[in-house]
């Protein structure tokens, strides 16, 4: 009998499941091996030497002996700690993580190039000296060890890079380590296919809004025919009415529940991310000599894969600038009364159509005086004016590019390039960023971001004879405006409701230049990260389900709105962009 060869489309697949697969263990790994320093348990050895012996296994059946080879040294180092004859001091958890690290570095050139392509002869002769319990020292000064110099600028790079691109498959579902012996429960889709079916769902939903306008107008026009007239085809044309405003109604509840479906496929859990920031703050504690207590909760929250690989790089920045600026020393720590181990917690929610990320830390806080004296020092504002504006607005200039109020540079921040860098990212993805400080005892960052880019739900507003639409997550109640209920307070407009005063903004006033509407007969009371404000618009005209386009590269500098979309009648609508209006118009602090 002849052997049966895999073809190449066969190969392919497999491969492509190798490394999405390979991937996602040599991430647990780096997961549990960050944690067994802290609890050096059996259960998160045995976690360790699971994956990377599946990773041996794996890439030696295909062929990968580069890739096998390093996993079979690091599985000898991991074998001797489970037998107890190695203990998982520092240098052997540093040594098992560059093996990690390289390893990804292996399976991207297989991902990109078909093969493996890196000489890590070097770090081989080091796991080796180690499984043997050799001076590390004493062989390299005996050129018993190659030069690493190259292999770790690559993991280096690694490190700094944003997201690497391994995974060409993305999984609806976990993999699991060893194959169940029942029929198979995920399927494996291509990224860009699930892209291409959000937009055509968008379409839908343009569309859905079309038909539901059009059954409106054609009910408002011929209104209610009796039933007993049946001159001149008019029961034929209420039955027709009928007929169109169930299909309407059925299309409706079909794209709803199809788009929700397709919304769920994109979603992972955010501890695909958050499982990678303890090895960070590891390494960043190790280079600045601090300890830290490092909480993460809940990383069971979903958000969409692509914002997963976005909010990498600046939660990366959030989290180097904590350490490095934010926690003390031991010493200094312990000199204010302080704990010697500072803490750090991550935690996710989901609130609504939002999800909410909190970085926390009880370190400095953030130098408000330092702040009016660096942005007088570049020329941001006069020094007159320094000291009048409020302690919000003054933190707010941490976005500025550029800024940092860093003493001295340091291998980890104090470069001016950050948090600028995260502002930009985040609000890229229509999220936006919130800071509150206080001096010396903690410093909270909170990301909030949309279940989803492509489509929400908006309120419809008219401003003038133009119609705006507003984010509906974030509005907390609509007010018809009363006499009495607007005061004017040094030049700023306040509402008084209830027990609270709230800052005032006039949509008018932004949409035209400064120009006030002649009506404005509404209020909208908006949530923010510390406190409610009221919008004055002319009108409300509902909520509608949007899907949001943007407005391109030729009008991206175009202020106040963040992108724009298509009503069933074809009139297109701006999305105003809230937080930068608020965070303009609404400067001044007020007091309740």
């Amino acid at each position: 009998m002849e052997d049966q060869l895999i073809d190449k489309d066969e190969l392919e697949e497999i491969i492509g499941e190798f490394i999405t697969e390979t991937a996602d263990l040599v991430d647990g790994a780096v997961r549990d091996l960050v944690g067994l320093e802290k609890d050096p348990s059996a259960e998160a050895i045995n976690s360790v030497f699971r994956c990377v012996h599946t990773i041996k296994g794996t890439s030696g059946f295909l062929g990968f002996d580069t890739l096998s080879g390093l996993a079979h040294k690091a599985e000898d180092l991991l074998g001797k700690m489970r037998s107890g004859a190695l203990t998982p001091r520092p240098d052997v958890v540093n040594a098992i993580l560059r093996s990690l690290d390289v390893m990804k570095l292996l399976v991207q050139d297989i991902s990109n190039n078909g093969r493996e392509g890196k000489d890590i002869s070097c770090l081989l002769a080091e796991l080796e000296g180690i499984a043997e319990n050799k001076d590390q020292t004493a062989l390299e000064g005996a050129g018993g060890i190659p030069d690493c110099k190259a292999i770790e600028k690559e993991t280096e790079s690694l490190h700094r890079r944003q997201a690497l691109p391994i995974e060409p498959v993305v999984g609806l579902g976990e993999p699991s380590l060893v194959a169940p012996p029942r029929k198979e429960q995920t399927v494996r889709v291509d990224v860009r296919k699930l892209d291409e079916l959000m937009n055509l769902v968008g379409e839908l939903v343009l569309g859905k809004n079309r038909l539901a306008l059009l059954n409106a107008s054609l009910q408002e026009d011929h209104g209610t025919y009796p039933a007993s007239d049946t001159q001149g085809g008019t029961q034929v044309g209420a039955s027709l009415i009928a007929s169109l405003t169930e299909a309407t109604h059925y299309v409706e509840m079909i794209t709803n529940d199809l788009q929700m479906a397709v919304m769920k496929a994109r979603l992972v859990p955010i501890s695909r991310l958050f499982n990678k920031v303890p090895r960070l703050v590891r390494d960043l504690c190790t280079a600045s000599g601090k300890t830290v207590e490092f909480i993460i909760e809940g990383g069971e929250t979903q958000l969409d894969k692509s914002f997963i690989e976005a909010l990498h790089d600046p939660l990366t920045h959030i989290i180097r600038n904590s350490i490095d600026h934010g926690i003390e020393t031991p010493d200094e720590r312990v000199r204010k009364g302080k704990t010697a181990k500072g803490a750090i917690s991550l935690k996710a929610r989901s609130e609504g159509n939002q999800v909410a990320i909190e970085i926390f830390d009880d370190g400095k806080g953030i130098d408000v005086s330092a702040i009016k004296e660096k942005i007088v020092q570049k020329g941001l504002i006069h020094p007159g004016e320094a000291e009048k504006i409020s302690t919000e607005e003054a933190i707010n200039y941490i976005f500025v590019p550029g800024f940092s109020t860093a003493k001295e540079l340091t291998s980890i921040s104090g470069r001016g390039v950050g948090m600028d860098v995260v502002k930009t990212n985040v609000e890229r993805m229509n999220g936006h960023v919130y800071v509150n400080s206080r001096q010396g005892e903690w410093t909270r960052l909170t990301i909030t971001l949309p279940l989803t880019l492509a489509i929400m739900k908006a309120l419809l507003v008219n401003v003038g004879e133009e119609l705006y639409a507003l984010p509906l997550d974030i509005v907390l109640e609509v007010i018809r405006r009363k006499e009495g209920q607007v005061k004017t307070v040094q030049g700023h407009e306040l509402l008084v409701l209830r027990d609270l005063v709230v800052p005032l903004v006039r949509l008018s006033k932004v949409v035209s230049g400064g120009q006030e509407a002649a009506e404005e007969c509404s209020i909208i009371l908006c949530k923010t990260a510390d406190r409610p404000i009221g919008l004055l618009v002319g009108s409300v005209i509902g909520q509608e389900e949007v899907v949001i386009k943007s407005l391109g590269e030729f009008l991206k500098s175009v202020r106040w709105i963040a992108g724009a979309t298509i009503r069933g009648d074809g009139r297109v609508v701006l999305m105003l962009d809230l937080p930068e209006i608020f965070a303009h118009f609404c400067r001044q602090p007020v007091a309740a």
